[in-house]
């Protein structure tokens, strides 16, 4: 895997759907995405693709300006967290001494159970 980094700047979108980055006080912004012009108007299923595929990226350079960590880095680490907290749950559960630990092991399987999208 390379070490290279998106830009570590402000990402905003442009008036036009373009993806900028860099500071919009100044002059110096780079374009990430930009028109290009074909023959024809595009259909509107290619035009649609399009607008998803911007987003996608978009949303890609905010969650990593916003964590410092790509979108999969996040996936890997919520699967790691996810399994520990599952092991956790499970040793804990057969060893609570205190009813005051009862509300920590129902949080824990209500977070587990939104990770999952079982809640």
């Amino acid at each position: 895997m390379s070490d290279a980094k998106p830009t570590p700047a402000p990402i905003i979108m442009g008036e036009w759907g373009e993806i900028l980055v860099g500071d919009p006080r100044l002059r110096d912004r780079l374009p990430m995405t930009g028109v290009a012009l074909s023959m024809g108007r595009p259909s509107d299923d290619v035009q649609l693709q399009a607008e998803g595929n911007r987003n996608i990226l978009f949303s890609a350079l905010t969650i990593y300006h916003a964590t410092g960590r790509t979108p999969r880095q996040l996936a890997d680490e919520r699967a790691d967290l996810l399994e520990v907290l599952e092991a956790l749950v499970l040793v804990t559960a057969h060893k609570m001494t205190s009813p005051t630990e009862a509300p920590y092991i129902k949080a824990a399987r209500a977070a587990i159970a939104k990770t999952r999208g079982e809640a």
